[in-house]
């Protein structure tokens, strides 16, 4: 199976360690990783976001002092393989979303039109990421009757789930793949 993705990640870099938050260095140095070749990387300079509007909304006496001001949008689109795929989930920390989308126009899946996708999101106080995935089965065409039957079993794999209660602990939000990958 062969995933095609557009992405666009949009942040900022803050002063210090930040422990258990991606920000935009991050994003730049896990796409700059071997297995991370196949994709097109575009850059903006800092400040040309389209998210720079956030400095003004952050504090509106003094908008040129918020770490928005400086934002930069690093998009990436192409096509990844499993195990690309699966580095790429994990170095984000991407989740799929349960949603129903339009779907990506011109994306790597069909540059010519219209290919289903799966949204996925990222937590992070300093990155805003917009991913779509559509994944492509080795075998056969991805056609509308068999979309729902990859996009649920993406789902399954990518997305979150309420897990059981165990030893008396109520149920928590997990992750098959995470889960799997342990």
């Amino acid at each position: 199976m062969k995933f095609a993705i557009s992405a666009m990640f949009s942040g900022y870099s803050p002063d210090g360690w930040t422990p258990c938050h991606i920000n935009i260095n991050d994003a730049r140095q896990f796409l700059s990783q071997s297995w991370a070749a196949d994709l097109a990387v575009d850059e903006t300079e800092p400040g040309d976001s389209e998210y720079t509007y956030l400095a003004d909304e952050a504090d509106e006496f003094n908008p040129h002092t918020s770490p928005w001001a400086a934002c930069i949008d690093i998009t990436a689109s192409g096509m990844l393989d499993r195990a690309d795929f699966y580095e790429f989930c994990d170095s984000f920390g991407l989740i799929a979303e349960d949603c129903q989308t339009l779907g990506t126009l011109g994306g790597p899946a069909n540059p010519d039109g219209l290919a289903p996708d799966v949204p996925m999101h990222l937590e992070s106080q300093y990155l805003i990421a917009t991913v779509r995935v559509t994944p492509i089965p080795d075998r056969g065409t991805l056609t509308e009757q068999n979309w729902d039957r990859v996009r649920g079993a993406f789902l399954r794999l990518f997305g979150l789930y309420k897990a059981p209660p165990a030893n008396g602990q109520p149920g928590v939000y997990a992750n098959a793949y995470r889960d799997f990958r342990r």
